[in-house]
């Protein structure tokens, strides 16, 4: 008769031979202290199953339901990213979990109200970008787990006198140069300091020895070859976060356009592929948002309160790139104009969609009332403006912006 023990598994081959022979049941006990499993191989996808819980408990229920495609960024920003750092820090965490980590924050990212497949608009490279590179700057596991194990090379160097320092300079003495920790030595699997020292593998063929933010800084530009994108256009405006984030869309060109709804689900695009405004061309981002002749004669309109000549450039990336001092070099005038330019995008999408799906059209003077009240009103709510009334500020927006000093 088989009996039932509890052994630690210090030397697993050693002692699932012993309970063979012996018919001894064998069962791994591992405990939890500090919120971290003792006695597990974090090489093994179950030694990180309580990070994975956690994170889906944090996906499951109304946030992922209810929240906006701008409410989703912040979750994903302000805790879920966050969620895995404590594991992150200390244990190298393997690929299929890192994968399936990304495949839930993607599916959470594209997620909303309803069943069904959602279209990944922007792919997950693009997205885990800085901002100033075309993303949302959420950042691959992978990449946030060696910088995690890699500050503590860091820690190694400038708490020499402590003692995790001295245990590890004992265990597994130091690199060739002295400083850095040693990567010629037998490992245990289990052992985490592996996958930390290897770390100092990966970065000295680019440091020379020399450490520093200016040098690590353009170490990751010279490896990131992404095109420009105009991240001051859409990050710095003073305009809702959810505004944000559509325009983040619009500069990819990756919004549901009928063009881009013909290749993703043709059972949903119009047919035919028509500009609902215009109705004479086919619908595309450049063309809603620029080259369309209702969307043209608001943006002149634009440039003529302005009082500026303009020629519409290629496309709306171009638009967002170009440096325009529309209202002046004031603070205000930058404000207020780049509040005008998004709110010009954001009433011909939602114009858009009500001629779609609600049937409704306003004219082109309907229109420019609606951007001149919500380019005021955001102008209004930001600290640029303060302490000027709205109706004094939708009066005459050239006055206002001149009143104030310039950058």
């Amino acid at each position: 008769m088989g009996i039932g023990g509890v052994i630690r598994d210090h030397s697993g081959t050693v002692l699932r031979a012993f309970s063979s022979q012996a018919g001894v049941g064998l069962a791994i006990e591992i405990y939890l202290y500090l919120g971290l499993p003792l006695g597990g191989n974090p090489i093994a996808c179950g030694f990180w199953d309580p990070v994975i819980k956690r994170i889906f408990r944090r996906l499951d229920g109304w946030q992922k339901a209810y929240l906006s495609f701008g409410g989703r960024i912040t979750l994903l920003h302000s805790c879920l990213s966050h969620i895995p750092s404590y594991f992150l820090s200390l244990f190298k965490i393997p690929a299929s979990v890192a994968a399936k980590v990304e495949r839930m924050q993607r599916n959470f990212l594209w997620s909303g109200v309803g069943e069904g497949k959602r279209d990944h608009l922007v792919s997950w490279d693009a997205v885990c970008k800085l901002r100033v590179k075309g993303g949302l700057g959420i950042g691959k596991i992978p990449l946030r787990n060696r910088a995690l194990l890699g500050k503590w090379l860091w820690r190694y160097l400038r708490e020499s006198t402590t003692l995790w320092h001295q245990v590890i300079l004992s265990i597994y003495k130091t690199h060739s140069n002295g400083r850095d920790a040693n990567t010629l030595v037998r490992w245990s699997h289990r052992c985490p300091w592996k996958a930390i020292a290897q770390v100092f593998q990966d970065f000295s063929k680019y440091t020379r020895t020399v450490y520093s933010q200016v040098l690590l800084y353009s170490l990751v530009q010279t490896l990131d070859s992404s095109p420009f994108f105009p991240s001051k256009f859409v990050w710095k405006s003073q305009v809702p976060f959810k505004v944000k984030t559509f325009v983040w869309l619009v500069a990819h060109k990756k919004v549901n356009t009928n063009d881009l709804l013909q290749l993703r689900r043709p059972h949903k695009a119009l047919s035919p592929d028509i500009c609902k405004l215009c109705m004479g061309q086919g619908e595309s981002a450049d063309h809603l948002f620029l080259h369309c002749s209702v969307t043209l004669g608001l943006w002149h309109r634009l440039f003529q309160l302005a009082k500026m000549d303009w020629i519409p450039p290629k496309n709306i990336s171009d638009m967002m790139f170009i440096n325009y001092k529309g209202f002046g070099k004031s603070k205000r005038g930058l404000v207020l104009w780049q509040n005008a330019c998004i709110a010009l995008i954001w009433v011909v999408w939602r114009e858009r969609n009500a001629r779609i799906f609600e049937d409704k059209a306003r004219n082109s003077e309907n229109l420019w009332d609606s951007i001149h009240f919500i380019a005021s009103f955001w102008a209004f709510c930001s600290a640029g403006f303060k302490g000027i009334p709205l109706n004094v500020l939708q009066l005459d927006w050239l006055a206002v912006c001149s009143s104030n000093e310039t950058v």
